[in-house]
């Protein structure tokens, strides 16, 4: 009698869904396991749609999944839907999970001589030296003048 047992596919748990501000971006890493009834040897990937985030790397001893770090990724602020795969060899599966990306709250910096490109309304085309702080919009959003309303109001008045 010849008993054949089959393969049994692993099973990718890509965690729970997690919410993060944009600035935080830097510091998040999305963690993964991954386990396999058969013990065999397990190497974990992580995706965005169709897109590779992190390729194939070796599961730990106990199934931990390398962490995706998000510092190196470019990921917009929204809902993404991170697909966390396993595979033993043989067979692969797949788990999801759901990073929002919120955007954060601006921030006042403190600057001696920060230039700022005035964008419409304003209609300046050149670059106003902002000897006070400004406030800066992470994203690529239009950045907006913040303590110093002497400034603003003079731009805002002459230069439309």
């Amino acid at each position: 009698m010849v008993l054949t047992i089959d393969n049994t596919p692993p099973v990718a748990d890509a965690g729970d869904n997690i919410t993060i501000k944009s600035i935080g971006i830097a510091s998040t890493a999305v963690h993964g396991s991954a386990s396999d009834f058969d013990g065999d040897a397990l190497s974990c990937r992580w995706m965005e749609g169709a897109t590779v985030l992190q390729d194939w790397m070796p599961a730990g001893a106990n199934g931990e999944c390398p962490p995706l770090g998000l510092s190196s990724l470019s990921l917009a602020i929204g809902t993404h839907i991170l697909t966390l795969e396993a595979n033993d060899g043989q067979t692969a599966s797949s788990d999801e999970m759901v990073l929002t990306i919120d955007n954060s709250a601006p921030h006042a910096a403190p600057a001696d001589q920060v230039f700022m490109d005035l964008v419409p309304p304003y209609y300046c085309p050149v670059r106003y030296p902002i000897s006070t702080a400004t406030c800066c919009i992470m994203c690529g959003q239009t950045a907006q003048m913040k303590y110093a309303p002497a400034i603003f109001s003079q731009l805002q008045e002459g230069h439309r």
